[in-house]
Formats: C-alpha cells, structure tokens, sequence
C-alpha cells in the first residue's frame, strides 16, 4: 500500500518550491517514508537555478528476509584441502543452502542534485545539474570464498557455515559437502557525476 503527496509552492515570483512525501507499507517487512524538497529560482529571465533533496529505499524481497531457504549448487575451492592446485578440492561443487534473515533492513538512499537552465534564445537551452547519490545499508550475501575463509571463526555470522564429510585419513578434514549463505547489511555506494542537457529547436 503506498500513499503520496506533491505540493508546488511560489514564494515569490521568482522562487518556487516543491515538497513531497511517499508512504509505502509492505505486509512483510513494515513501513517507510521518504520525503523529497526542490526550489527552482529564476534569477534571470533566461536563467534559472535548480536544486533538490530526496531519500528513497528498497524493501527486502521475500528471498531475503522471509523465513524460507533456497538450494542450488555452487562451485568451491577449499582452502584446507587445495594444497597444490591440482586437488578435485581446488575445484568442487557442493550444495549451497541460501538461508533468508528476517532481521535484514532495507536500503536506503539520499540523492542531492544541483544545476542550473539557461535559455538564450527561444528555441536554445541549456541545462547543467550535478548530483550526487549515496545509497546505505546495501544487502549483500555472504560469498563462497569469505565463508570458507572463515570457517573456524568464533563469531557465529561467520563461522559454522561450512558443513563437511567425514575425514578420509590424510590428516586433513573432510571434503565440504555443504555451505550456508545468507544474507546481510553491508556499507554504502557513492555516486557522483554530472548531467549536460542541450535542446536546439530548428523551425522546418
């Protein structure tokens, strides 16, 4: 269910501002509210300045953050049998069981652009915004090398997730049989850049 909501405000003759917000509710995950605010200031009459704020997200999907788990196959190198890199172990494929986290976040993202449009001419404009994107709290799953890598750890996210056979007697543990994948919050993506826009109408 999502409600949403637009105001244009002229403050003055030459300054405009907008306001808007969106309420989005999902029956598995719950609410969230992401509001957005721009002016737009004509300093000239061919001259504008523009900016704007916004914040968004993304709700987790069902795969992961319900209580279900997905199995597939994967392929592996052991770090604890692959000794010369000629082992079956260097290249394995085992089963990989994707378990959902319903503790998981959404993203989360905050977008601010700024520019400006210049009209010299009546069928010429020109429009330059910069904007910058900053997106947190990405969900990622946990890859095979990282959970092999972490197979001994003591901290329970990690650790444990590798599931083995029986030794076969060479001193080293048994062949892997199984991994568990799941998924979580990591750390955040910035984006920056510049957007040119150029608009020449010819009369025919």
């Amino acid at each position: 269910t999502s409600l949403y909501g637009e105001l244009s405000i002229p403050l003055l003759r030459t300054l405009e501002t907008q306001l808007a917000a969106r309420t989005d509710r999902y029956s598995d995950y719950g609410n969230s509210t992401t509001p957005k605010v721009g002016f737009k200031w004509k300093v000239l009459p061919t001259l504008a300045v523009r900016a704007n704020y916004a914040e968004g997200f993304r709700a987790p999907s069902l795969t992961e953050n319900s209580k279900s788990n997905v199995s597939a196959f994967t392929v592996i190198t052991d770090p604890r049998r692959c000794i010369t890199g000629n082992e079956p172990d260097c290249s394995r494929t085992v089963a990989a069981l994707t378990e959902a986290n319903p503790g998981i976040q959404p993203e989360t993202a905050k977008t601010y652009t700024a520019g400006f449009i210049w009209e010299p001419w009546r069928d010429l404009s020109l429009a330059v915004d910069a904007f910058q994107i900053k997106r947190h709290h990405e969900i990622n799953r946990l890859d095979n090398d990282t959970i092999l890598a972490n197979e001994l750890s003591p901290d329970p996210f990690y650790g444990g997730r590798v599931i083995r056979g029986t030794p076969t007697g060479d001193g080293l543990p048994g062949p892997v049989q199984a991994i568990r994948r799941s998924f979580y919050n990591g750390g955040e993506t910035q984006v920056r850049g510049v957007d040119v826009d150029a608009l020449h109408t010819l009369s025919i």
